[in-house]
């Protein structure tokens, strides 16, 4: 045993020995080397002599060395000012709102999301269509998607009020019904847009986020905008901006729940100041080059451009 120790100490004393050698030999000083970034031009661009407009820059201006070789690509894109008779004309709506009525929901949440969405039903316009799906354990529709006519307002308002919280919530059964009930509808040239109300506590169905996003990503390619309502101190945050990002909408988070008119009229303006709905963003991609990620949005490459 102490043959082993001597002899360890002995190795211990060669090592210090040599690298103190090596000091003396180097004056004392150990360089280590330094990885030089790799230095790329800023590039700028500009695209679009009409309505709308895209710009674009790169987030950075250095690659590191044998890093993962992932640079941010900055596009803003900008609407021109349009003339009142321009928005007034267009900006018409098919809106489905998708109701949360689990258990969780019971109480202030679904009495101060009923009033509003009868707000809502009474401030929209002849021209826009609304359709209503709530959901706990399973899904439903509580009116196909109608013109806002009369007598369409008051079925509407008398299905919103017979709504009642209790059992599960299956979230993803309520998001696919109301985009479906999006997808089946006769064109009418609105704009699409889902509203989806809950405080995101799926326990029954499809609970997984990513899968859920994936869900209003499928809608958000065929024009369908999904956006969403967090309701409560309880609600699964990720879950409700996944959704919102990748059916390329609004997350709201309402803490008050009597705030919910406002939200709603909010989503309800934004539609009717749309001026260009369908674009496209295509970005060259050379040898090497991939596009691997834009926000949520889904992504194709094909030719040398991605999309």
């Amino acid at each position: 045993m102490q043959r082993k120790q001597l002899r360890t100490l002995f190795l211990l004393g060669v090592m210090i020995a040599v690298t103190c050698s090596a000091l003396a030999y180097s004056d004392g000083k150990i360089k280590i080397p330094v990885i030089q970034p790799v230095k790329m031009t800023p590039v700028k661009v500009k695209a679009g002599q009409g309505i709308v407009t895209l710009s674009g820059n790169m987030v950075q201006n250095k690659v590191v060395y044998n890093g993962n070789g992932e640079v941010g690509l900055e596009l803003t894109m900008t609407a021109a000012d349009v003339s009142p008779v321009i928005a007034a004309n267009g900006g018409k709506v098919d809106m489905v709102l998708v109701l949360d009525r689990s258990g969780s929901m019971q109480g202030d949440k679904i009495n101060d999301a009923r009033r509003a969405m009868l707000d809502l039903i009474d401030r929209m316009t002849e021209g826009d269509r609304l359709g209503i799906v709530s959901y706990a354990n399973n899904a439903g529709v509580d009116f196909p998607l109608q013109n806002m006519t009369p007598a369409n307002r008051e079925r509407m308002k008398m299905a919103v009020s017979q709504i009642e919280a209790g059992g599960g919530t299956n979230l993803g059964e309520g998001l696919q019904l109301g985009l479906s009930l999006l997808e089946r509808a006769v064109r009418s040239g609105n704009q699409n847009r889902l509203v989806l109300i809950s405080d995101g506590l799926a326990n029954q169905g499809i609970t997984d986020p990513s899968e859920l996003g994936r869900i209003a990503g499928r809608g958000a390619t065929a024009e369908r905008v999904t956006s969403t309502v967090g309701v409560g101190n309880d609600f699964n945050e990720i879950l409700m901006t996944s959704l919102a990002d990748h059916g390329t909408g609004k997350y709201y988070y309402l803490e008050d729940p009597g705030a919910f008119a406002a939200v709603f009229l909010e989503e309800f303006k934004r539609v009717v100041a749309t001026v260009a709905s369908g674009l496209e963003v295509k970005v060259p991609v050379t040898d090497g080059v991939r596009l691997v990620s834009a926000g949520g949005y889904p992504v194709t490459t094909s030719d040398g451009m991605a999309s």
